[in-house]
């Protein structure tokens, strides 16, 4: 696209987040604890494109030896699965697909806004979010239990524009499925598709407007210049990005004392202020926390990310803006 959109709305499995294996274990300790028969991953990506209750009707019913998704066991079925399911949510097996991260983040500072509408529950896309670090640049989510039709209907499309405050036609729907390109299409709006999720092939093709193969062709097709990157601004009075990223480790025989890593080579502005991520590791779970700090001196750079990191962080990503 030549302009960039005015809001970015997001399919999440299969597109913002790696969860394929997640979702194929689930699927199967579900199915299992209710007497039915597992299943294998090429039938569970089939079913993918089925809301939770359809899809695990359909698998309890055949699947693809001819699946019913209107058996009334879907509805027990799909409770049990979103309960179970949300749990098992972590960074390690929700974690984002390369470089997306750090494409929310680029749209959030260039005041694009952002949404989620998936087909799975809605306390699951708050959770994948969350666990992420992005919760914060997300302020419209919604799930398939939270629209009156789920996709390839455009109803959360539609509804998640009306949130925000958006045109539908100043939008953008990211997604892998065939159902995210219908739905998107039916909303008015630009369908993007991505390669890296459950779905493939010439006629998934057809649902989208472009296709993109990874970050980089997504940022492009979004309207985001090539050579400009995270945090970076070309509105008037706001400056470039500079550069780069600090890693921050915790020594746990120094009873959390954090210890900064700094390449030789990064050059601290004098002034200027940076965009800040840290993650706090548990047994569940990653959380993380985003902050944009001011600052004057190297020195307060440093003091400012031990005073951030010192309890039980283990990682900082860092960019600086000029």
């Amino acid at each position: 696209m030549n302009t960039r959109p005015q809001a970015v709305i997001w399919d999440i499995d299969g597109t913002l987040a790696a969860t394929t294996q997640l979702g194929f274990t689930a699927t199967n300790a579900v199915l299992k604890k209710f007497g039915f028969s597992e299943i294998g991953e090429a039938e569970y990506l089939r079913g993918t494109i089925y809301t939770t209750p359809e899809r695990l009707a359909w698998h309890a019913s055949g699947g693809l030896d001819g699946g019913d998704i209107s058996a009334p066991c879907g509805e027990e079925l799909g409770r049990a699965f979103d309960e179970y399911y949300v749990e098992l949510v972590s960074f390690d097996t929700a974690g984002f697909y390369p470089g997306l991260n750090d494409l929310c983040l680029e749209l959030a500072s260039l005041n694009i806004l952002q949404g989620a509408v998936s087909n799975a529950c809605g306390s699951y896309v708050v959770r994948v979010l969350d666990v992420n670090g992005v919760s914060s640049l997300f302020p419209s989510t919604l799930g398939a239990d939270q629209a009156p039709r789920a996709k390839p209907h455009p109803d959360g499309l539609l509804l998640c524009a009306a949130s925000l405050g958006v045109d539908p036609a100043q939008c953008v729907y990211v997604g892998d499925a065939p159902s995210d390109g219908q739905a998107a299409k039916a909303a008015g709006m630009l369908a993007l598709g991505v390669t890296w999720g459950s779905h493939g092939g010439e006629a998934w093709r057809a649902n989208f407007e472009t296709v993109c193969d990874d970050a980089s062709q997504l940022r492009a097709a979004l309207g985001l210049k090539l050579g400009m990157g995270l945090g970076a601004r070309k509105q008037s009075g706001e400056m470039d990005l500079v550069d780069s990223t600090i890693q921050a480790s915790v020594d746990k025989e120094m009873k959390r004392k954090t210890t900064l890593k700094a390449h030789s080579s990064i050059q601290f502005p004098t002034k200027g202020s940076i965009l800040f991520r840290c993650s706090r590791n548990t047994k569940r779970y990653v959380t993380s926390k985003v902050a944009t700090l001011k600052l004057y001196s190297q020195r307060e750079l440093a003091s400012s990310i031990v005073m951030k990191t010192s309890i039980g962080f283990r990682s900082v990503r860092v960019k600086i803006l000029a």
